[in-house]
């Protein structure tokens, strides 16, 4: 047993304290009491005196009870205590030359080292464990301790020495049949295997490895092993494979108390939620795990955290944030010892210097973490040192260094399967390609990185804010494609591949219809939906009734924002969740080709132009469609418009403000932007009544209707304007004009709480709850003139409810009420409604009906009318366009949608939309209009007033998708 040093003193101060212990509380009755006693006391000699007073209790199997709480408290991540009862049973272990109780103890300690991060001492902990072992002769406990050296070496880069130590190691636990280790080696192996690119090797040994502790019981090692496939799963590229290992992992750590391995694993999910696109859920899964391994002491973690927490702030543009967060984790990085961390910490502070302009630092950066992940055997992480200095080259113009880092790295992602990897290193080495006039090998690059983009696509199982973000990160393949194409003078591959890369997910529910998530959720799942829509609905309203007070309490309003951001995060992270959990909800892909001619031509006439537009860095292009009279077969033509995206955005942004603020100055930029966008194609479109327009990028907020032409005219007086998301999706919304929904249903001037409103001089239909008395006005004249086959509800019966149990087979929707853009979350737009009411399954409704709802509708109206303010507007998404609540309607099934671009004016709006309809329906034996003619006269009626002729007050409506 443990004994103190002889000495007076020393026996004086047992004395005291045993005493003082007594007379404090009632002594151990058994061994379990004893070890809370120990680990409750405050000092050594404290400890020292409850052993000399309990003799009885204080045997060899004191030291056996020691190490298994020393063990259970390290699975509940109580480092501390852990570490001290563990090196207890090593010492009495010790005393009574017991060489497997302490082997046991010193291994447990190691393993707490590992645990916090502190690698290089856990080594000369389990080097110290292996020689008692090794003079023990037990090859049970020799093949264990081999395994922890293994462990240990591998995440110093020691690869070498890591594979020797692990071969050992099976080689003498399989001949002992000691499943426990043969179980960790195959885990140990398939991080090795991972961190060596040989993923599908990982995975067989990560699966091999699951399957014995799944067996066995082994909680702690079977969440292990769930989050290391999906590491594994995330380096192939597969997102969803990678969530759904995740979340079961998180489960079961979080079930049996493992705080550090949950953390472990809310850091890998913040990188796959970071990956789709929903960056307020990995920030909160971020910070959710950074304070837990703060807490628990786990520095690797903290550290893995810091560099995922400085990608959140790279995405928000704040770089200089970044850059300290991605300092302090290398700083951990390098304390540990860890040299691929190190070499991964290396290339984010790189990331962060060429962000913030010191491209020399940044290169410094990159190639010294490339070196370290090279000289250590790593290629996952050498490829991608390899891919960020190729990017820099091509950035600063050295054609020729970036392909070479390119091309390296190409060869890198291809022998690890780095799918996403490869594809970035595909499109760099491409887009160098053709800046050095290698138009072929560039064209092999750029098509096999679209290949694995659509590969992607197909395999994501995801809700569709999820498939736009990715769909976007492949953008950059098909616009090399689309320059590629144009430099060769073959102006019908350019368009294709343009059309390739827009409005893919929209295509994909148009033309396949959504998943029915409703039909895979079990029980437990539609409960807990329930919820937390529910508590999404309470948050809104509390937060919209604080808002509209006449005296908002602007403390008060900053809690119900935290509150309703919370709910939205828990909704958000249920959703993801659903969704990895089922795999069969991959989004239906629609068998629906890229248009072709042939469908071109029957779209056009020869009083119809197509124009679709492409932006990219240093240029636009702008292809124009058309048909002379007698010809079958279209003309197809591409202009190089000589303005960068950031000028094009500023002017476009400005121009859009100047209309939405009523300035009067706005001739001079309506004129300038005809000149750069539409002259050069004025020959082809002379003549030409209906013009398609495909936008993109910051063209999305452009009212094309309101530029004006050489002879000083608006655009909108020689032509009726359309939009769409592409050439493809328009034509699978002009198939949709068959099997529609029937009648007119329309909500106007819905009732609000009434001490909430407030009056106004000049309505604008925004956030402000204002009661609209002219879109009564406007709805009650849309039932006189639709008649009976119109429903039109106001007030207190334009309820939200109504709307969810009345809108699936109508005809055309109409909405004249508020519209509330919101800008950092676009899909929490929403149109306001009335309250108070539930929906058939008994859910409660806010009246905010907001686009993520409008997603999971399915409706089959031929035309929706947003008459309110913004809701044009959203986030504009690579290629897909905006999204918002028009992007939402068209993916709910509704193939045309008349929106705002700014906040319009109540008055005018009633008026615009009465002729808009009129003029829809015709009147007698005259016949109604297309819908962009429609909007086109009403709009003329409004020009032709001095009191509304300014764009302000009619070229705020845009019709998008059929025209027709």
């Amino acid at each position: 047993m443990l004994r103190s040093k002889t000495g007076l003193g020393v026996l004086i101060g047992i004395w005291l304290v045993l005493t003082l212990a007594v007379q404090a509380q009632q002594p151990p009755k058994n061994v379990e009491e004893l070890v809370t006693a120990l680990l409750a006391a405050k000092s050594e000699p404290e400890r020292a005196a409850l052993m000399e007073a309990n003799p009885e209790l204080a045997t060899i199997k004191l030291a056996d009870v020691l190490t298994a709480r020393g063990e259970s408290l390290a699975a509940k991540s109580n480092f501390a205590e852990s570490a001290l009862a563990l090196d207890l049973a090593r010492q009495i272990a010790e005393r009574h030359n017991d060489i497997k109780r302490q082997v046991a103890a010193i291994n447990g300690i190691g393993n707490v080292q590992v645990a916090q991060g502190e690698i290089t001492s856990a080594l000369t902990t389990y080097q110290q464990a292996s020689k008692l072992a090794e003079s023990s002769g037990d090859t049970k406990l020799i093949a264990s301790m081999q395994n922890n050296l293994c462990s240990v070496n591998q995440r110093l880069g020691n690869f070498d020495r890591a594979l020797e130590h692990c071969r050992q190691s099976l080689k003498l636990a399989e001949a002992a049949a000691n499943r426990v280790t043969v179980g960790n080696i195959l885990n140990n192996l398939g991080i090795i295997s991972r961190q060596q690119g040989e993923l599908n090797q990982a995975l067989d040994y990560y699966r091999r490895s699951l399957a014995i502790k799944e067996s066995l019981g082994e909680k702690i090692g079977v969440a292990r092993l769930l989050n290391n496939i999906g590491v594994a799963y995330r380096a192939m590229g597969n997102e969803t494979a990678a969530l759904r290992h995740y979340q079961q992992s998180l489960a079961i750590a979080e079930e049996i108390g493992n705080r550090a391995g949950a953390a472990q694993t809310m850091a890998n999910i913040a990188m796959v939620q970071r990956a789709l696109g929903n960056y307020k859920l990995a920030l909160d899964y971020c910070q959710r795990g950074l304070a837990i391994s703060e807490a628990v002491g786990d520095k690797a973690n903290v550290s893995f955290l810091l560099e995922e927490l400085g990608k959140l702030y790279t995405q928000e543009g704040d770089y200089q944030h970044a850059m300290e967060v991605y300092r302090k984790s290398l700083t951990l990085a390098e304390a540990s010892g860890q040299k691929m961390e190190i070499a991964i910490r290396l290339l984010a502070v790189g990331g962060a210097f060429r962000r913030l302009g010191d491209e020399a630092a940044a290169i410094e950066h990159f190639r010294r973490g490339f070196e370290l992940a090279e000289s250590i055997g790593v290629p996952y992480t050498a490829r991608a040192g390899l891919h960020s200095l190729a990017h820099l080259y091509l950035h600063q113009g050295k054609f020729a260094e970036a392909l070479e880092m390119g091309e390296r790295s190409i060869a890198l992602a291809r022998q690890i399967n780095n799918q996403e990897g490869l594809w970035g290193s595909l499109v760099v080495s491409g887009a160098s390609l053709r800046q050095l006039k290698q138009p072929e090998k560039a064209r092999q690059y750029l098509e096999e990185a679209i290949r694995i983009s659509e590969s992607s696509r197909a395999e994501l199982s995801a809700g569709a804010r999820e498939q736009v973000h990715v769909q976007g990160n492949y953008f950059d393949a098909y616009i090399n494609m689309v320059m590629l194409m144009v430099e060769a003078g073959r102006a019908e591959d350019s368009l294709n591949f343009a059309e390739r890369a827009k409005a893919r997910v929209l295509l994909d529910a148009l033309s396949a219809g959504k998943a029915d998530i409703s039909k895979s959720m079990t029980e437990d799942e539609r409960r807990q939906e329930r919820r937390l829509k529910d508590e999404l609905t309470n948050a809104n309203s509390r937060l919209s009734r604080a808002a509209q007070a006449s005296k908002p309490n602007p403390q008060q309003l900053a809690d119900l924002k935290t509150n309703l951001e919370k709910a939205r995060l828990d909704y958000e992270s249920y959703e993801s969740r659903l969704y990895a959990a089922h795999p069969e909800l991959r989004a239906q892909r629609g068998e629906a080709p890229i248009i072709k001619t042939e469908e071109l031509a029957a779209m056009v006439d020869d009083k119809t132009a197509l124009l679709e537009f492409t932006v990219t860095g240093q240029a636009a292009y702008l292809f124009v469609i058309t048909k002379a009279t007698g010809k079958t077969q279209p003309e197809i033509r591409v202009h190089t418009l000589p303005i960068k995206q950031d000028e094009l955005t500023k002017q476009a942004n400005d121009f859009r403000q100047q209309l939405a603020s009523l300035d009067l100055g706005f001739r001079a930029s309506a004129k300038r932007l005809h000149e750069s966008l539409l002259k050069p194609a004025s020959a082809q479109l002379a003549g030409k009544t209906r013009l398609v327009i495909v936008p993109d990028a910051a063209l999305w907020e452009l009212p094309f209707q309101a530029l004006i032409a050489g002879d000083n005219r608006y655009l909108i007086e020689t032509a009726a304007v359309s939009y769409a998301p592409s050439l493809t999706v328009l034509r699978e919304m002009q198939s949709k004009r068959n099997g529609r929904g029937t009648g007119l249903l329309a909500f106007g001037n819905p009732a609000f709480n009434a001490e909430a409103v407030e009056r106004a001089t000049i309505a604008k239909r925004d956030e402000k709850l204002t009661p609209l008395p002219e879109a009564e006005t406007e709805v009650k004249a849309l039932a006189q003139l639709h008649g009976a086959a119109s429903r039109v509800f106001i007030g207190a019966e334009a309820s939200e409810a109504r709307l969810k149990s009345e809108a699936a087979n109508a005809g055309i929707l109409h909405f004249a009420t508020h519209g509330i853009l919101n800008d950092s979350a676009p899909l929490y737009s929403h149109l306001a409604l009335a309250a108070g009411d539930k929906t058939e399954d008994g859910q409660k409704e806010d009246g905010m009906l907001e686009a993520w709802e409008l997603l999971r509708m399915d409706l089959k109206a031929d035309l929706a009318v947003l008459s309110a303010c913004e809701t044009a507007r959203g986030k504009i998404g690579a290629g897909e366009g905006v999204i918002g609540l028009s992007w939402a309607m068209f993916v709910a099934g509704v193939p045309s949608t008349v929106v705002s671009q700014w906040k319009v004016e109540s008055s005018s709006t009633r008026d615009l939309m009465v002729a808009f309809h009129r003029n829809l329906k015709g009147a007698g034996n005259k016949p109604g209009l297309p819908k962009s003619e429609a909007l086109r006269q009403s709009v003329l009626s409004l020009l032709k007033k001095p009191t509304t002729n300014h764009p302000f007050y009619w070229a705020g409506f845009v019709l998008v998708g059929n025209g027709q």
